[in-house]
């Protein structure tokens, strides 16, 4: 993950780092754009996804509980949306990352969907977070 303001888009500013994550390089009125590698974390995705579940029953992180809340509710309005063939596939979530569980769902007809879904929802969670 990476931060990037519109003065490291300038190429004539040499001096100016093209990414921060620090909340103080926030300022009001610029715009900021975020972007994301495509490839899922190298460490150990259960234990991320863990970690942030942890941190989302913290009650310094309430935007996270909400954001994990949210998620898992359109996944599970999108669920209803599949195909019945294709929704048996799908069990109940306990939360969006529950996916990261059901292997053979990951691997299946829906692998692809499934996985973007943890990837967007790991990222984004952790900017969150």
């Amino acid at each position: 993950m990476t931060w990037v303001d519109s003065q490291s888009l300038n190429p004539d500013k040499t001096d100016v780092p093209s990414s921060r994550t620090s909340e103080s390089y926030l300022q009001p009125g610029k715009m900021k754009l975020v972007y994301f590698s495509n490839e899922m974390p190298s460490e150990d995705l259960k234990d991320l996804l863990r970690r942030l579940r942890l941190y989302s029953k913290d009650r310094r992180y309430p935007t996270l509980a909400r954001f994990i809340q949210e998620a898992t509710l359109a996944i599970q309005d999108e669920v209803k949306l599949l195909s019945a063939n294709l929704r048996t596939l799908v069990p109940p979530l306990e939360t969006i990352f529950s996916l990261a569980d059901h292997s053979a769902l990951r691997h299946g007809p829906l692998g692809g969907a499934v996985d973007g879904v943890l990837h967007c929802g790991l990222q984004l969670a952790a900017l969150i977070g």
